[in-house]
């Protein structure tokens, strides 16, 4: 009787260890196939040109551009991320003009403030349009002939997250009369913490499988423990109780 419960048993263990190692060796070749991650291109080669486009109020009609060339300075850290358009002519291009008398004349009759709109051509759905204001008596001080525009830009995306716009009386930077001084910041940005979701179902369910397939070689020693200490004692106990049902008959004979 135990002959034949250890022989079914070593063949239990032996099916269940071709099993499960065919099983790892599956993972195991499926593995790199999923993991293979298409050629990433460099980022100069990823990156164009951006273009951002300068509204005043509620005028669809832009009233100049603002072209920047990341390509050129990406990975620099020089100046620590900051540029300007009299340094860097070749990256940072425009098409504005200062404002004149009469522009600022006809923005004071529209509104009590000049509200600047800032947006760039990028697709990603964080690229959103960015406002700056400037008081009418800003625009009625007739000394503030020097226009000033500066882009804050978020390093891992590029998306535009701040702009400034004022006049000044002096130029920036020795900026010409006849052109808008633009300065581009660009800022690495605190990363959000990440929360990890809920599992699914079929996620704990994965998870508890590929823990079994990792540990089998220790369950299948223990369930065969288990199950042999479970067989022992009712084998023992028919043997005893036979023994002890031989000598019973023995003396009454």
């Amino acid at each position: 009787m135990m002959k034949q419960i250890s022989i079914t048993l070593f063949i239990l263990f032996v099916t269940l260890s071709v099993v499960f190692a065919q099983s790892s060796n599956a993972a195991t070749k499926e593995q790199p196939t999923q993991q293979q991650q298409p050629t990433i291109p460099t980022q100069q080669q990823q990156i164009k040109d951006i273009i951002y486009t300068v509204k005043h109020l509620n005028s669809e009609t832009p009233r100049c551009t603002i072209t920047f060339k990341a390509r050129l300075v990406i990975g620099n850290n020089e100046n620590n991320g900051l540029m300007n358009s009299n340094d860097k002519r070749k990256v940072i291009t425009t098409t504005c003009v200062p404002l004149t008398p009469q522009q600022k004349i006809e923005y004071q009759e529209q509104a009590e403030v000049l509200t600047t709109t800032i947006q760039s051509d990028l697709t990603s759905k964080d690229s959103k349009p960015v406002l700056a204001s400037l008081p009418r008596r800003i625009l009625n001080d007739s000394s503030l002939q020097y226009e000033t525009v500066k882009l804050h830009l978020d390093a891992t995306n590029l998306n535009l997250i701040g702009v400034s716009h004022y006049l000044t009386e002096s130029p920036v930077s020795n900026t010409p009369k006849e052109s808008v001084y633009v300065e581009i910041s660009v800022t690495t940005m605190a990363q959000k913490p990440a929360i990890e979701p809920p599992k699914t179902e079929k996620e704990a369910e994965e998870q508890q499988q590929s823990f079994i397939g990792k540990y089998w070689y220790f369950i299948v020693p223990l369930v065969l423990i288990s199950l042999v200490n479970a067989i022992m004692p009712t084998a023992g106990g028919e043997g005893e109780g036979a023994a002890t049902g031989a000598a019973v008959a023995a003396k009454k004979k």
